[in-house]
């Protein structure tokens, strides 16, 4: 083999060798982005089931206040209903 052809087939594999640090470094983003999208993505779940359960308690906490509304209705329609009465016999 001729040095022209073996200093080529060298260079080439200097390409090839630089390539696949290239793509090792790469990849190697890749994982830590995507580790990193993985805590992003813990992180999310943790604050929706934080939501979730925030929602359940104000739905809880919204029909106490409708009983609480319905008998203070009632009360007061008793109330009117007694003050008509009361008018009435005036």
């Amino acid at each position: 083999m001729s040095s022209e052809l073996l200093y080529q087939i060298l260079n080439e594999l200097k390409t090839i060798k630089s390539d696949i640090s290239d793509l090792k470094t790469g990849q190697s983003k890749l994982e830590k982005g995507m580790t990193n999208l993985e805590k992003g993505q813990a992180k999310l779940e943790k604050s929706v089931a934080n939501l979730e359960k925030g929602q359940q308690e104000i739905k809880k906490e919204i029909s106490f206040m409708w009983e609480d509304i319905k008998r203070l209705d009632n009360r007061l329609t008793k109330q009117e209903q007694q003050t008509y009465l009361l008018k009435r016999l005036k």
